[in-house]
């Protein structure tokens, strides 16, 4: 692969890993999740983790300014830009102690990809963490886009995720990424079957098969962009 391939897909599962972390917290929390703060934030995270990963590379040094910087970069850009939620009646994370969380959050979703899926260590069982963790952002932000597109306004999408489902999707999404590694080892198909899989599920609990179509490629997609991270140099 280029080195701005490698840059690239490794930047797309570090940033959409730490949504997951950083969502995750939120709902824990009770601060608001919208379709716009995630798009922003996605957006200069993946900025941070792509540029530094393409002109410095990737490493331990590289990970601790990573995981410093876009979280900084974040907050100072949200702290200035026009507000994406009606700050009177939600909760954000505008503190500057957020600035930690984030830091947290990245370092943990870098060290996971970089420390052991790139370098193949301990197996299955981190690679499927962390295709999880990529996964369940892209499922969220679509049940956000899927109210968007309803009609729904942002104070609307802030609703579509719970702490018990956003917790019982993360579950569901690592037990079908897990199995497949197990039961079809080879190649990019495991992380289809098991978006299959998980969009059937989806029918038998009422969703449309548009909604179960898109579930397919949300384990799909990081599953094959993490596969291809195996080994990178």
């Amino acid at each position: 692969m280029s080195r701005i391939w490698t840059a690239f897909i490794f930047g797309i599962i570090v940033t959409l890993a730490m949504n997951a972390l950083d969502m995750l917290y939120h709902v824990v929390t009770d601060t608001a999740v919208h379709l716009n703060y995630v798009a922003v934030k996605f957006t200069i995270i993946f900025a941070t983790v792509f540029l530094i990963a393409l002109v410095i590379g990737r490493g331990k040094t590289p990970g601790i300014v990573t995981s410093v910087l876009g979280p900084v970069a974040f907050y100072f850009y949200y702290s200035v830009a026009s507000p994406t939620l009606d700050r009177s009646m939600f909760t954000i994370d505008e503190a500057v102690w957020y600035v930690v969380v984030h830091v947290i959050a990245l370092a943990i979703a870098y060290l996971l990809a970089q420390s052991f899926v790139v370098k193949q260590k301990g197996g299955r069982l981190p690679f499927a963490i962390l295709v999880s963790l990529a996964a369940l952002p892209l499922y969220w932000g679509w049940l956000m886009a899927l109210v968007k597109l309803g009609g729904g306004l942002d104070e609307d999408t802030t609703k579509v995720m719970t702490m018990g489902a956003a917790f019982l999707s993360l579950a569901i999404l690592f037990v079908l990424i897990y199995g497949a590694t197990w039961f079809c080892k080879k190649g990019h198909f495991p992380g289809f079957a098991a978006g299959l899989v998980f969009g059937i599920i989806s029918v038998i609990t009422g969703a449309t098969v548009l909604d179960a179509f898109v579930r397919i490629f949300v384990i799909g997609i990081p599953y094959v962009l993490a596969h291809q991270l195996k080994g990178a140099a």
